[in-house]
C-alpha cells in the first residue's frame, strides 16, 4: 500500500527543510516502496514528490540528503519512467527522466522528447529549469529539436529556447542554420531569431525570409530585417528592408513597414508605408510597368483594388510608354487561374505624362512629348491612356520637337504598332499663353 511520510524541521526522516533560508515548509513523498541507505533514499512505484514550485510524479527516485549543521537537508531529487510534473503555475512538464538539485534551484530534464505544456506546447531534447527563493520560475532553457506550437496561431523549431521569466522566450538555431515558423495563414518563415512576447502575443522574427499565401495555392517571397506577428489580430509586419515578390506579379521594396491582415485564412489587406519601388511582371515575367511611391499604399483583397496616396514625392509609375505622375494612384485587378491581373490603372491629381522612346532610355534623358491633365487611366489589355481634365479643366499635349500641341477636355494616347494622340471634345491645336506657361513650369524647360 502506499506509504505516506511527513517530515518537518530538525527531524531526522526521509523529508528535511529545502535548503532555502528560512522556508518551513512541509515537503510530502508518496511511493509504494522505500529503501534507505545511509543519505540516499530509493523509491519504487508511483513516487509522488509535493513541494511548493511543482509536485514531481514518476514510477522511480531517489533522494539524497546532506548534513549542514544538526540539520539533514534534502539536496537532491532522481527521478525517471512516466515522469510528470504538475508546476504551481498550472504548466504539466512529460519526460523520461531528470533531477531537481534543491540546494541550486534548479531542475534538469531528459527525454525524447521533454514535452512542456501551457498556453502552448515545447518539446525538446533536454530541458532546464531555474526557480528563486519565492518558488517563482526565473529560466526556462529547452535544448535540442526544439518544437514551440500554439496549434491555433503557429508551429516553431529551433535548436533552444530560452524563457527569460518575465514572458519572453527566445528561439534560437545551431550556428550558421535557422529557425522556422508557420501559421495557418499560410505563413511560412525562417529567421535568425525568433522572440515570443507572451504578454502582448507577438512573435518577433529578426533578418526573416520565407513565404506567404496572396492568393489560395499561389506563394509569395518575402524577406525583411525584421517581421512581427500579431497573434491576436492575425496581422504580419515587415520592417526595415523588406521585399515582397511573386515572379509572376509582383514585387515590392520598401524601407519603412509592410503589413498583412488576414480573415480567418484568407489575406484581407496589405498595407504599405514608406518608401516603395513596384515592379509589376507580365504572364511571361517580363517587367510590365514600375511604380515608385512615397506614400502609403492600402491593398484590399476583398474589393480587388490597390489603393495609393503620395506623402511627399508624387506616385511615378514607368512603363514602355514613359513616365506618367500623379498624387492618387488606384489599380483595380482580378483573379486569373490564381493569378493577379491588374485590369485598370487609374492616376488622378496634377498628373503628368513624359513619354519616352523607349524602355531603357532615362527619364532624365531627351523627353519629346509631354502632357498635363487631372487623371489618366490605363487599360493594360488595350495599352491605351485615357488622359482628362476635371471640372472644366483641359489636357495638354505637347510634342516639342514636332511643335504640336493639343488641348482638349479628354485625349487617347497609344503606343503599340505606331503612336497615336486623338483629342476628343473641345479641341484646339495651339495653347494659349497661360497653357504653354503651365507646360514650362510643371516640366521645366524654355521654348
Amino acid at each position: 500500500m502506499v506509504k505516506k511520510l511527513f517530515f518537518l524541521i530538525f527531524i531526522f526522516t526521509v523529508y528535511c527543510k529545502p535548503s532555502i533560508a528560512g522556508d518551513d515548509a512541509l515537503y510530502e513523498l508518496d511511493a509504494d516502496i522505500i529503501n534507505y541507505s545511509g543519505n540516499r533514499v530509493e523509491l519504487e512505484g508511483n513516487v509522488a514528490f509535493q513541494y511548493d514550485l511543482a509536485k514531481i510524479s514518476s514510477h522511480s527516485a531517489f533522494l539524497e540528503q546532506k548534513t549542514s549543521g544538526k540539520e539533514k537537508k534534502t539536496a537532491r531529487l532522481g527521478f525517471c519512467d512516466d515522469v510528470t510534473i504538475t508546476m504551481k503555475d498550472r504548466g504539466v512538464i512529460h519526460c523520461i527522466s531528470g533531477e531537481a538539485d534543491l540546494s541550486k534551484n534548479k531542475i534538469s530534464l531528459q527525454g525524447e522528447p521533454v514535452h512542456y505544456q501551457k498556453e502552448v506546447a515545447v518539446s525538446c531534447k533536454d530541458m532546464v529549469l531555474r526557480y528563486d527563493e519565492s518558488h517563482t520560475i526565473t529560466e526556462i532553457v529547452a535544448t535540442g529539436h526544439v518544437f514551440i506550437e500554439d496549434p491555433h496561431q503557429y508551429r516553431a523549431r529551433g535548436h533552444q529556447a530560452i524563457y527569460n521569466g518575465e514572458g519572453l522566450v527566445t528561439l534560437l538555431p545551431k550556428k550558421n542554420e535557422r529557425c522556422f515558423i508557420d501559421t495557418p495563414y499560410g505563413v511560412n518563415i525562417e529567421a535568425e531569431e525568433v522572440i515570443f512576447d507572451t504578454l502582448n502575443h507577438q512573435i518577433l522574427l529578426k533578418h526573416t525570409q520565407g513565404s506567404i499565401r496572396l492568393v489560395k495555392g499561389l506563394p509569395t517571397a518575402i524577406e525583411a530585417d525584421l517581421a512581427v506577428w500579431d497573434e491576436t489580430d492575425g496581422v504580419l509586419t515587415l520592417l526595415g528592408n523588406a521585399i515582397v515578390s511573386h515572379p509572376l506579379m509582383a514585387s515590392i521594396k520598401n524601407t519603412g513597414l509592410i503589413s498583412f491582415i488576414w480573415n480567418d485564412s484568407d489575406l484581407q489587406y496589405m498595407t504599405v508605408m514608406g518608401d516603395s519601388k513596384i515592379t509589376c511582371f507580365n504572364k511571361q515575367g517580363g517587367v510590365d510597368y514600375h511604380l515608385t511611391v512615397n506614400g502609403n499604399i492600402v491593398l484590399d483583397h476583398t474589393l480587388k483594388q490597390l489603393y495609393i496616396e503620395k506623402m511627399e514625392n508624387q506616385i511615378q509609375y514607368s512603363d514602355k510608354l514613359g513616365h506618367v505622375f500623379g498624387d492618387t494612384l488606384i489599380v483595380d485587378y482580378k483573379i486569373n487561374n490564381k493569378e493577379i491581373e491588374p485590369s485598370k490603372v487609374q492616376l488622378s491629381n496634377n498628373v503628368k505624362l513624359l513619354s519616352i522612346a523607349s524602355v531603357s532610355t532615362s527619364i532624365d534623358s531627351f523627353t519629346p512629348q509631354y502632357a498635363l491633365a487631372d487623371t489618366m487611366q490605363y487599360f493594360p489589355d488595350t495599352k491605351v491612356l485615357h488622359l482628362s481634365g476635371q471640372n472644366g479643366g483641359r489636357v495638354l499635349y505637347y510634342d516639342k520637337i514636332n511643335n504640336v500641341q493639343i488641348s482638349a477636355p479628354k485625349l487617347l494616347y497609344s503606343k503599340n504598332a505606331k503612336e497615336t494622340v486623338k483629342g476628343i471634345g473641345d479641341v484646339r491645336f495651339r495653347f494659349m499663353e497661360q497653357e504653354l506657361n503651365e507646360i514650362k513650369k510643371r516640366f521645366k524647360f524654355d521654348g
